[in-house]
């Protein structure tokens, strides 16, 4: 990830890559520190990776990539605070980095991927009317939506008590 001799794509996969495992501190910091480098795509996927990781040490450093000179990573920045439930509305510059995640929201909803983002957006902010209509929108634009379908379901299972065991009905 270090060497700088590997295109930024390869360089952003990997750190993509590699911050899908259990991190340990010493690591997360070396993660944290490509939070400086010269490509707006690695900075961008550290925040992602740092949304997946979602440990309080981060919040801070995520905060300077609010104000970060390139939209991409500023708009990483809005999701992981949307994403993690940190409340930092009051800073200015979340404000309007979150209407620019806002607007790429907006922008992509016509497309299924579109839709399950709003879909995870709205399930975060504990939106579940928006969040299955944003899945079921998903799944009538493809219908091998799985992660919409998938999600789907589990909001479905978490909003439903069960009071003995039934068997489920096959289609």
């Amino acid at each position: 990830m270090a060497n700088s001799n590997y295109p930024n794509i390869a360089r952003a996969t990997a750190i993509g890559q590699f911050s899908n495992q259990v991190v340990n501190e010493q690591q997360l910091a070396v993660l944290m520190s490509y939070l400086k480098d010269s490509s707006a795509m690695v900075r961008s996927e550290v925040v992602a990776g740092l949304e997946r990781i979602q440990h309080p040490s981060s919040v801070e450093n995520v905060k300077s990539m609010l104000t970060d000179s390139v939209r991409i990573v500023r708009i990483a920045a809005a999701r992981y605070f949307n994403m993690t439930a940190q409340d930092v509305s009051t800073i200015e510059s979340f404000k309007s980095s979150n209407k620019e995640f806002l607007t790429a929201l907006n922008q992509n909803a016509d497309f299924s991927t579109g839709q399950h983002q709003i879909g995870l957006y709205y399930q975060a902010k504990n939106n579940d009317e928006a969040a299955i209509k944003s899945y079921k929108r998903a799944v009538q634009i493809d219908r091998y939506n799985n992660r919409s379908r998938m999600n789907l379901a589990l909001l479905y299972l978490s909003l439903i008590h069960i009071s003995e065991p039934t068997r489920p009905r096959l289609i």
